[in-house]
């Protein structure tokens, strides 16, 4: 074989493998994994939402009761009293006790009507006594605490929410002497009860103006305060009294005793002493 020949073969075989290589590359596939991770990023903590803490709300105070003033413990009194005074004149018919005594059974029944404005104090006490004595058919003895509307001085001796004693003085008039009560109310379970009243009789001394009041509560209106005088008493000597004169009428004079709060119409002419 020539070496020209030679030469070609060479090349020949040269380009068919350099032919061959370069079909091997494009059959190759390039792989791509699977899974691409992305670069990372810092992850931003969230803050934690916590819950406010919640304040306890404060304790309320219980509201304390108002306390009564001196006119609506005075509204309290009288209708108390009013309904234990029914309660009274009621079972003189119910129980026949006009005719008959009473008895430990029919004041166990008559003590269920006193519940709600009594207490059971009260109930077991005073109460009772007054239902022995009481005079079922009718009298004027004196029993029970007076209507406020005719006392004066008033003073407030005790107030609480669930207690109250007032006490106060009644003049003079045909009846009864001069008289000072004290009268005690309690609330239970939430009821205003009468509680305890006690009478004392005792000198009332009183002013120019509670004698004015005096005036008042006995219906002498159009009456003018004259002056300060003393009256000659066979009994009792000199006593102090206030005079008061109707409008317009010189000669019709009233009086009203410092010691008693008793009225009094001076007849005309009556020899007074200047104070």
């Amino acid at each position: 074989m020539t070496k020209r020949m030679i030469l070609l073969l060479s090349s020949l075989l040269l380009l068919f493998l350099l032919a061959s290589c370069g079909k091997d590359k494009e059959k190759e596939v390039v792989k791509v994994p699977d899974t691409i991770e992305k670069p990372k990023t810092p992850v931003k903590e969230e803050p934690v939402n916590e819950e406010p803490t919640k304040e306890e709300p404060a304790k309320e105070e219980p509201n304390e009761q108002t306390t009564l003033t001196i006119e609506q413990a005075k509204v309290i009194i009288d209708d108390l009293v009013d309904k234990i005074r029914t309660v009274y004149h009621e079972a003189g018919t119910k129980y026949n006790l006009v005719n008959q005594v009473l008895t430990d059974e029919i004041y166990h029944s008559m003590s269920k009507d006193f519940q709600p404005f009594a207490t059971e104090q009260l109930i077991k006490t005073d109460l009772f006594e007054i239902a022995k004595a009481y005079c079922y058919g009718g009298c004027d003895a004196r029993y029970f605490p007076g209507p406020t509307e005719y006392g004066l001085r008033f003073n407030m001796l005790d107030s609480t929410s669930e207690k109250v004693i007032i006490e106060h003085i009644f003049p003079e008039n045909e009846l009864y002497g001069p008289i000072t009560e004290r009268i005690t109310i309690k609330k239970v379970d939430g009821t205003w009860k009468l509680d305890d009243f006690t009478f004392s009789n005792v000198l009332l001394n009183l002013t120019k103006e509670e004698a004015i009041e005096v005036m008042t509560i006995n219906g002498f209106s159009g009456y003018q305060f004259v002056k300060e005088a003393q009256w000659e008493d066979p009994n009792k000597g000199l006593r102090k009294i206030y005079v008061f004169q109707a409008n317009g009428n010189l000669n019709e004079q009233v009086a009203v005793f410092a010691d008693t709060g008793y009225t009094y119409i001076l007849p005309e002419g009556t020899p007074l002493v200047n104070s």
